[in-house]
């Protein structure tokens, strides 16, 4: 089975699902940041700074740090039209002259949120494909199908002795 859809993204789609990513995951990733900028604030604080400068100090590089870890995505953003093939080896997209392939050993999960049907890699990134990106409630079901059976049989493939 081969599924090829076309869509463009919406800016709002990817905020929804980092959102939904955040509050899954990725706040651990962002406390472990402003920790980490804490100690080396109190640590790389001249000898005799107050608290309340060191306290400033790591608010304002938390902050900035916050800003990048969020913008990320947003900067990131591809408004033209994505291709997106799906086969039983995994899945290939083009979008603004770059092309990638993404074998189903290389997906995390997927799951339907927001109105798309979101394929997460295990790097953390994420293929959004939002529901008008399919002709019917049955394509996007069967396309839901498929990929669950695929990235399962990749896994027990990649786990047998």
């Amino acid at each position: 089975m081969n599924f090829e859809l076309r869509y463009a993204s919406r800016r709002e789609e990817i905020w929804r699902w980092y959102w939904g990513a955040w509050r899954r995951k990725t706040w651990r990733v962002h406390a472990l940041v402003l920790a980490t900028i804490v100690v080396w604030v109190w640590v790389l604080a001249p000898a005799g700074a107050s608290l309340a400068s060191m306290g400033l100090s790591a608010l304002l590089w938390s902050v900035l740090a916050m800003a990048v870890l969020v913008g990320w995505p947003q900067l990131r953003f591809k408004p033209q039209e994505r291709t997106l093939r799906v086969d039983a080896e995994g899945l290939e997209t083009w979008i603004a002259g770059r092309s990638g392939r993404r074998k189903w050993s290389q997906i995390r999960s997927i799951f339907e949120e927001g109105g798309a049907v979101v394929l997460e890699t295990v790097t953390g990134n994420a293929f959004v494909v939002p529901d008008r990106a399919f002709s019917s409630p049955d394509e996007r079901a069967s396309f839901v199908a498929f990929a669950k059976r695929s990235v399962v049989r990749s896994w027990q493939a990649r786990n047998q002795p």
